[in-house]
Protein backbone atom coordinates (compact mmCIF):
# COMPACT_ATOMS: atom_id res chain seq x y z
CA UNK A 1 0.00 0.00 0.00
CA UNK A 2 2.93 2.08 0.79
CA UNK A 3 3.87 1.81 -2.77
CA UNK A 4 0.76 2.75 -4.13
CA UNK A 5 1.02 6.39 -2.22
CA UNK A 6 4.96 6.67 -3.58
CA UNK A 7 3.80 6.49 -6.79
CA UNK A 8 1.02 8.89 -6.45
CA UNK A 9 3.62 11.45 -5.03
CA UNK A 10 6.04 10.64 -7.34
CA UNK A 11 3.64 11.47 -10.12
CA UNK A 12 2.16 14.60 -8.64
CA UNK A 13 6.02 16.14 -8.16
CA UNK A 14 6.37 15.31 -11.43
CA UNK A 15 2.88 16.92 -13.09
CA UNK A 16 3.75 20.27 -10.59
CA UNK A 17 7.35 20.38 -11.54
CA UNK A 18 6.31 20.81 -15.38
CA UNK A 19 3.63 23.07 -14.61
CA UNK A 20 6.64 24.89 -13.18
CA UNK A 21 8.96 24.44 -15.93
CA UNK A 22 5.89 25.69 -18.44
CA UNK A 23 4.90 28.86 -16.51
CA UNK A 24 9.05 29.47 -15.85
CA UNK A 25 9.11 29.03 -19.95
CA UNK A 26 6.47 31.17 -20.30
CA UNK A 27 7.64 34.15 -18.57
CA UNK A 28 10.98 33.98 -19.80
CA UNK A 29 9.79 34.45 -23.29
CA UNK A 30 7.45 37.28 -22.13
CA UNK A 31 10.48 39.35 -20.97
CA UNK A 32 12.89 38.59 -23.67
CA UNK A 33 13.44 40.38 -27.18
CA UNK A 34 11.62 39.70 -30.22
CA UNK A 35 14.42 38.36 -31.77
CA UNK A 36 14.53 35.37 -29.15
CA UNK A 37 10.80 34.84 -28.87
CA UNK A 38 10.88 34.50 -33.16
CA UNK A 39 13.04 31.63 -32.32
CA UNK A 40 11.49 30.39 -29.46
CA UNK A 41 8.36 30.54 -31.40
CA UNK A 42 10.05 28.86 -34.16
CA UNK A 43 11.39 26.25 -31.92
CA UNK A 44 7.54 25.60 -30.25
CA UNK A 45 6.38 25.15 -33.60
CA UNK A 46 9.09 22.69 -35.06
CA UNK A 47 9.10 20.64 -31.72
CA UNK A 48 5.17 20.53 -32.29
CA UNK A 49 5.14 19.70 -36.09
CA UNK A 50 7.88 16.17 -35.12
CA UNK A 51 5.20 15.91 -32.23
CA UNK A 52 2.34 15.21 -34.66
CA UNK A 53 4.15 13.47 -36.92
CA UNK A 54 5.04 10.94 -34.67
CA UNK A 55 1.40 11.00 -33.68
CA UNK A 56 0.28 9.96 -37.22
CA UNK A 57 2.82 7.25 -37.92
CA UNK A 58 2.25 5.40 -34.60
CA UNK A 59 -2.18 6.22 -35.14
CA UNK A 60 -1.39 4.02 -38.55
CA UNK A 61 0.51 1.57 -37.36
CA UNK A 62 -1.39 0.37 -34.99
CA UNK A 63 -4.09 0.43 -37.50
CA UNK A 64 -2.03 -1.20 -39.84
CA UNK A 65 -1.60 -4.00 -37.11
CA UNK A 66 -5.22 -3.91 -36.05
CA UNK A 67 -6.11 -4.81 -39.65
CA UNK A 68 -3.25 -7.93 -40.41
CA UNK A 69 -4.71 -9.07 -37.23
CA UNK A 70 -8.03 -8.73 -38.32
CA UNK A 71 -7.00 -10.45 -41.75
CA UNK A 72 -5.41 -13.44 -39.98
CA UNK A 73 -8.66 -13.94 -37.90
CA UNK A 74 -11.18 -13.89 -40.00
CA UNK A 75 -10.71 -13.10 -43.65
CA UNK A 76 -7.46 -15.60 -44.23
CA UNK A 77 -9.09 -19.02 -42.60
CA UNK A 78 -10.77 -20.26 -39.68
CA UNK A 79 -9.25 -20.62 -35.90
CA UNK A 80 -7.32 -23.73 -35.51
CA UNK A 81 -7.50 -26.02 -32.60
CA UNK A 82 -5.02 -24.60 -30.84
CA UNK A 83 -5.96 -20.62 -31.12
CA UNK A 84 -9.76 -22.20 -29.38
CA UNK A 85 -9.63 -21.91 -25.52
CA UNK A 86 -10.51 -24.69 -23.98
CA UNK A 87 -14.18 -25.01 -22.25
CA UNK A 88 -15.33 -26.10 -19.12
CA UNK A 89 -18.91 -27.32 -18.42
CA UNK A 90 -20.76 -27.23 -14.86
CA UNK A 91 -23.78 -28.79 -14.35
CA UNK A 92 -25.42 -28.10 -11.01
CA UNK A 93 -27.38 -30.94 -10.11
CA UNK A 94 -29.47 -31.05 -6.31
CA UNK A 95 -31.30 -34.42 -6.32
CA UNK A 96 -31.17 -35.24 -10.01
CA UNK A 97 -30.53 -39.00 -10.09
CA UNK A 98 -32.85 -39.50 -12.71
CA UNK A 99 -32.22 -36.61 -15.32
CA UNK A 100 -28.37 -37.31 -14.74
CA UNK A 101 -28.27 -39.99 -17.30
CA UNK A 102 -29.42 -38.07 -19.95
CA UNK A 103 -27.95 -34.44 -18.92
CA UNK A 104 -24.67 -36.56 -19.11
CA UNK A 105 -25.49 -37.96 -22.73
CA UNK A 106 -25.96 -34.58 -23.93
CA UNK A 107 -22.95 -33.11 -22.73
CA UNK A 108 -21.34 -36.23 -24.50
CA UNK A 109 -22.58 -35.08 -27.69
CA UNK A 110 -21.12 -31.57 -27.55
CA UNK A 111 -18.70 -31.34 -30.95
CA UNK A 112 -16.14 -28.63 -29.31
CA UNK A 113 -12.30 -29.23 -29.71
CA UNK A 114 -11.05 -29.18 -26.53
Amino acid sequence: MSQGRHSIFGDLVVVIATVLLTAAFIIVALLVGPDIQAILVRAVLVTLVIFLVILFLRYFALLWFAYLGHAERNVLGVKKHHEIPPVSILVPAYNEGELMERALASLMQVDYPE
